[in-house]
């Protein structure tokens, strides 16, 4: 999200990737993330990451809260909710 680029899992090759939709108005979401964050800061290496799918949402919500939780792990954004369908969430 950070500068705009596609993420593809195939840029992921190789590694452990942890995918978890969400979206602002989610409270588990809101719940989750610190956790997420933490085990990212502590785990998050070449071998794993976790990629955040904002579901549906602008680019300022998705920004607005990723800095809210200070998320340093990649943020995509599913714009028309292809993703999440394809992924069945």
């Amino acid at each position: 999200m950070p500068g705009g680029e596609a993420i593809q899992l195939t840029d992921y090759r190789g590694q452990y990737v942890l995918v978890n939709f969400w979206a602002s108005w989610c409270d588990p979401c809101r719940g989750e993330t610190p956790d997420l964050q933490r085990f990212f800061e502590g785990h998050g290496t070449s071998e794993f990451t976790i990629i955040g799918v904002n579901q549906q949402e602008s680019t300022e919500k998705a920004a607005q809260f990723a800095s809210e939780f200070s998320v340093t792990y990649p943020i995509a954004l599913d714009r028309d909710g292809s993703v999440s369908n394809a992924y069945r969430t």
